[in-house]
C-alpha cells in the first residue's frame, strides 16, 4: 500500500495507536494489507486495509458490528471502523492463539482436542451466522482460531475473516465478485458444496470429519444438530 508511513501516522494520531507497524503481505487474493499495533496500555491490536477500495472490509465492520456477534466470545472483538483516503480499515482486539489448521497438521496436537466441546462451540458459531443470515464463504481451519489458557487447556474458538461474507436478506455480493474466476479461491474446495455454493453447517461438517471422522458414533447428539441445519442457509452465486 503505498501511503503506508501516512497510514500509520494517522492511526496515531486519531486513535493513540502506538508501535504501528506492517503485519504481513496481502492475502492470496491481493485486497488486504494487515497492521498490528497497541492501545495505550499496550493491548495488542490487529488491522485490515482494503487497499483497493472493495468493500470487504466495511462489509466486515459491518457483520462484527452485528449485536449477537458482538455478546458472542466466538468472534472478533471490533474496535473501530473507519475511512482513511477512501479505504476502509477495521480494528480489532489481536487474537492470541493457534490456528485450527496447524493443529490438525500435528498428531501430537490433535490429540489434545477435546473434540465434543469443539463440535458444540462450531455448533453454535453457524447457529449465531444463520440466525442473522449471514453466510461466512470461507469458515475452514485456517480461519479458526483456538484459543488456551495458561495450563495448556482448550477455552474457546474464534471465527475470524468476514471480508467476504454475504447476507441472505442484506450484505449483498460485493462487485468485486461478480467474475466467478475470483470465486474460485473463496471458501476453499473441500468446505463447500459447490464453486458458487456456501453453507456454514456444510463447512462446518467437513471440519467436524477431519477433527474424527468417526465423531458420528462417538457424539451422536451433536452429528444430529449439524446435519439437522446442512442446507438451512445457502447462499449461491448466480
Amino acid at each position: 500500500m503505498s501511503g503506508a508511513s501516512s497510514f500509520i501516522r494517522y492511526l496515531q494520531e486519531k486513535h493513540g495507536f502506538k508501535q504501528v507497524r506492517k503485519f504481513y503481505p496481502g492475502n492470496t487474493m491481493d485486497f488486504h494489507e494487515f497492521f498490528v499495533g497497541e492501545r495505550e496500555y499496550g493491548e495488542k491490536l490487529f488491522i485490515k486495509v482494503d487497499r483497493h477500495g472493495t468493500g470487504s472490509i466495511k462489509r466486515e465492520g459491518e457483520i462484527l458490528q452485528l449485536p449477537s456477534l458482538q455478546k458472542s466470545c466466538y468472534f472478533p472483538d471490533l474496535i473501530c471502523l473507519g475511512v482513511w483516503n477512501e479505504m476502509s480499515y477495521v480494528v480489532i482486539d489481536f487474537l492470541e492463539g493457534i490456528p485450527l489448521k496447524e493443529i490438525l497438521l500435528k498428531k501430537s496436537l490433535k490429540s489434545k482436542l477435546p473434540v465434543q466441546k469443539i463440535l458444540k462451540q462450531l455448533t453454535e458459531i453457524g447457529l449465531i451466522l444463520n440466525k442473522e443470515g449471514i453466510v461466512h464463504r470461507d469458515i475452514r481451519p485456517g480461519n479458526i482460531i483456538t484459543q488456551w489458557d495458561k495450563g495448556g487447556r482448550f477455552k474457546q474458538l474464534v471465527l475470524i475473516d468476514f471480508a467476504f461474507s454475504v447476507g441472505i436478506n442484506k450484505f449483498r455480493e460485493l462487485p468485486v465478485l461478480v467474475d466467478k474466476s475470483m470465486l474460485k479461491s473463496l471458501g476453499t474446495k473441500r468446505y463447500k458444496p459447490d464453486l458458487g455454493t456456501w453453507d456454514n453447517f456444510y463447512s462446518i461438517k467437513k471440519i467436524a470429519i477431519r477433527l474424527d471422522e468417526n465423531y458420528g458414533k462417538k457424539y451422536p447428539n451433536e452429528e444430529k444438530l449439524i446435519n439437522r441445519n446442512v442446507g438451512k442457509l445457502v447462499y449461491v452465486h448466480k
